[in-house]
């Protein structure tokens, strides 16, 4: 059985539901705990879907915050346990149980474009120009196809 991984998000955005466009607490809780605890990205369809009929247009915090529970659940199904983003950098750590092969990790470090690197404590390294959640998704969603 394999441990099921508690990825680490760490990237520099607001991702919340602010208290002006959810007022009660309660509620504000509830769809935390919804979306920390789904089980397939489907589900944030209808959570978006359920705010969007309750409360109108999500602000740009409860998209954020979505994108960080998406790049979590697809953090936990590829193994990997921290992402971690410095000005124009993503680093990934993985876990022992990672999905994506070692070695196909090395052959992205040694292509030629230097958009993938590997560090010193086995974290693969990806050059972005922007650092945005959407941005992630689409790198994690390539990494995938080699899973």
């Amino acid at each position: 059985l394999e441990a099921s991984v508690e990825p680490e998000i760490n990237l520099k955005i607001k991702a919340l539901i602010p208290h002006s466009y959810m007022p009660d607490i309660r509620l504000r809780l509830s769809y935390y705990k919804a979306l920390s605890s789904m089980n397939d990205l489907d589900e944030i369809d209808r959570i978006e879907a359920d705010l969007q009929d309750q409360f109108g247009q999500p602000p740009e915090e409860v998209f954020n915050l979505m994108g960080l529970m998406t790049l979590r659940h697809i953090c936990e199904d590829l193994g990997i346990r921290d992402v971690s983003a410095g000005l124009q950098t993503v680093s990934l750590a993985f876990t022992e149980n990672t999905k994506l092969p070692a070695e196909k990790v090395v052959e992205l470090s040694m292509m030629p474009n230097k958009k993938y690197s590997i560090t010193p404590d086995n974290r693969l390294k990806i050059r972005m120009k922007a650092i945005s959640w959407q941005a992630i998704y689409e790198e994690l969603t390539y990494l995938k196809r080699f899973t």
